[in-house]
């Protein structure tokens, strides 16, 4: 999945955007129905074919994002503030297209959402007065369900017409024109010709201006580039035919459609790859204690050097920044698969708005849970029973978790007062552990720092891949050997083996008071009823004491003396 072409062409920035504000007319900022202001407004400043792409949209966006929306924090208006306003268009995106929107990709730490500005995403694509609507209306009061789903259709508007761009640059380099009438092999030549600049995106400078010999070039080379673009194209047809099937001419609106629904698929579609790389992994995965989820690094590179997987190949330095790197025992470092499979190293295609990359599993393990508890915390029970119940496609469903994961998950409750937010590091790193091949695991902020191979080499001016000395180096170490959790009956020593880096260090998507347990009132009485016991015994024994001393003073005896 680590593309040929992108170790050493892509330059695509993973960056927050810059935030744009603008002001708000005053008669805008009465109690008026947001949803029907926003589209107004909207459509006066971007015309009515935005208002047209973003009601038809509404309803499904609306759909995904309700659930996301219900389990997590609220302000005290009961909305969504700016940090959790990200975080839901980065799950909404991810739900939909299986895109990483620049400026949400979950490479960051948890902490980092706090710092986030949904809003610039828009950037300075759009009239100042757009983003400010957006700016001002989260920045009074929050995002409720429709703010959110508004902004999302917005922000799929202007991917739809960066889209157009694509297509208008692969029919200028077929000499075609929008009024022509293109028969169907026409078409897939368009689209073949789309789909070469999609996935070599990063090659592309700017595609408004790019040239139509440039287009030709990359089409041309694509294969060689992307070996996997033949998949690709199967796609394309498959897509074809399924909206558009014995089709014998296609107007440019048609053909449009038609990269609408490509975009819509693809994200999900190319996710097979993502799914053959991890499987590989988990055949190598370390059977001793703690290795669920890992590879041994030896293991890694002699399936490079071996056994034909030449995607295996990063360097020690670049796993360590990809976050992907197990060093909790310098003598036998492993590779963690999920956030090697899940990190920025493994994206295939990109625009100026969002990249594809892996499937994140973990985020569907949540929404589950997201939809079951519908709050943004949880008991111990619950989750137990819930994450007991939940199969993944490497672990079973209707399981008995173990007793150090029982352990641990009570330990985090403990560090919050008894209920367990959901979106939290802590969390995150027991569902790390729960789920070890499908949830990544949380780094502290500042610990990692994923980037893409272009943007490693830009940086460093090294190169990210292992030479076959160094890989050898690491194959010819012996493997340690380890205990097996199941050679010991203690619990401390099993959870040393079993969880080495877990970390009692939290980090919430947005920061709010610990949630504790409602005490019953009859529970209050009950332990105050107990302390005043406690004291009254205390002191008659005091006192009984006391006149004992007492007595063995007038007795002369001086042994209680002490």
């Amino acid at each position: 999945m680590t593309l040929s072409f992108l170790l050493l062409a892509s330059n695509v920035a993973f960056v927050d955007a810059n935030k744009f504000l603008g002001q708000v007319p005053v008669h805008l900022e009465s109690n008026i129905e947001l949803e029907h202001v926003l589209l107004n407004e909207l459509e006066d400043a971007l015309g009515n074919q935005h208002r047209t792409f973003t009601e038809k949209r509404l309803k499904a966006i609306k759909s995904t994002a309700q659930p996301i929306f219900a389990a997590l924090p609220k302000n005290e208006n009961g909305k969504l503030g700016s940090a959790t306003t990200s975080y839901a268009l980065y799950r909404v995106f991810l739900a939909r297209h299986a895109w990483y929107v620049i400026g949400l990709e979950p490479f960051k730490a948890m902490a980092s959402w706090n710092a986030s500005d949904p809003t610039s995403i828009l950037d300075q694509r759009v009239p100042e007065f757009i983003t400010g609507l957006f700016s001002t209306r989260l920045g009074k009061s929050g995002f409720g369900v429709h703010e959110l789903s508004v902004l999302a259709a917005t922000i799929e508007h202007f991917v739809h017409k960066e889209s157009l761009l694509r297509l208008n640059a692969a029919y200028k380099s077929l000499a075609f024109s929008e009024e022509d009438a293109l028969g169907e092999e026409e078409v897939e030549t368009v689209m073949d010709t789309y789909m070469a600049l999609y996935v070599l995106g990063p090659l592309v400078y700017n595609m408004s201006t790019v040239s139509s010999s440039r287009v030709r070039a990359l089409r041309a080379n694509v294969t060689e580039m992307y070996p996997n673009f033949k998949d690709t194209q199967q796609f394309l047809r498959d897509v074809q035919q399924s909206i558009a099937p014995k089709h014998d001419y296609f107007y440019y609106s048609e053909v449009a459609s038609l990269v609408e629904e490509i975009g819509e698929r693809y994200g999900r579609w190319q996710d097979y790859e993502c799914r053959d790389l991890k499987d590989s992994l988990v055949e190598m995965e370390d059977p001793g204690a703690g290795g669920a989820g890992r590879v041994r690094l030896a293991d890694f590179y002699n399936a490079a050097l071996n056994k034909g997987k030449w995607q295996f190949t990063e360097n020690v330095e670049y796993l360590r920044l990809l976050g992907a790197l197990d060093e909790s025992n310098p003598d036998n470092l492993r590779l963690i698969i999920a956030n090697y499979i899940n990190g920025p190293s493994n994206c295939a295609a990109s625009s100026s708005y969002y990249s594809v990359c892996c499937l994140n599993e973990c985020d569907e393990l949540l929404g589950h849970i997201e939809t079951k508890v519908a709050a943004p915390d949880a008991s111990v029970e619950t989750i137990l029973a819930l994450v007991a119940a939940l199969p993944s496609s490497t672990v079973p469903g209707n399981r008995t978790l173990s007793t150090w994961l029982t352990h641990r998950l009570e330990e985090v409750a403990k560090h919050h007062g008894g209920m367990i937010p959901l979106h939290g590091r802590l969390f995150g790193q027991w569902m790390h552990f729960a789920f070890p091949r499908e949830c990544t695991f949380p780094h502290v902020l500042g610990a990692a720092r994923p980037q893409t191979t272009a943007q490693f080499i830009k940086e460093t001016k090294r190169d990210p891949i292992a030479n076959k000395t160094e890989m050898q180096r690491y194959v010819s170490l012996a493997a340690p050997h380890q205990r097996r959790a199941t050679e010991t009956g203690e619990l401390k020593e099993v959870l040393a083996m079993e969880s080495a880096m877990w970390t009692m260090e939290e980090e919430l998507v947005v920061a709010r008071p610990i949630a504790t347990p409602k005490q019953s009132p009859y529970g209050l009485w009950f332990r105050g009823a107990v302390f005043v016991a406690v004291i009254v015994s205390t002191l008659v024994a005091l006192k009984n004491s006391v006149d004992t001393k007492l007595t063995a003073v007038r007795q002369g005896n001086e042994k209680y003396f002490v």
